[in-house]
């Protein structure tokens, strides 16, 4: 504070106590490791969940031919109709 004559009069003391923010700051330096550290596995996972993607996607599109190449094989047999399989049943069905 200045006193009437322009020169210091008094100097107050404005230090507080910082122990608490620091402590939030080393917090949050340490959740944003944890944050990097996570982040970096799950796109690790998610390249090998791509890949897997890929894979089965190839697989399915070979599939349908897969398919119609067993329904040639089997003919009628590729299809089973429900009244064949009550037909077969040892037990006859009830009513």
């Amino acid at each position: 504070m200045l006193g009437a004559d322009r020169k210091t009069k008094n100097i107050l003391h404005t230090a507080f106590e910082i122990s608490e923010r620091v402590r939030a700051w080393k917090l949050v330096y340490e959740n944003s490791l944890a944050k990097q550290q996570l982040s970096g596995e799950l796109m690790a996972i998610n390249e090998e969940f791509q890949a897997t993607n890929e894979d089965l996607s190839a697989l399915n599109e070979e599939f349908p031919c897969r398919q119609r190449g067993v329904a040639t094989l089997l003919g009628p047999f590729s299809k089973p109709k429900p009244e064949a399989y009550l037909q077969r049943r040892l037990i006859p069905p009830a009513g």
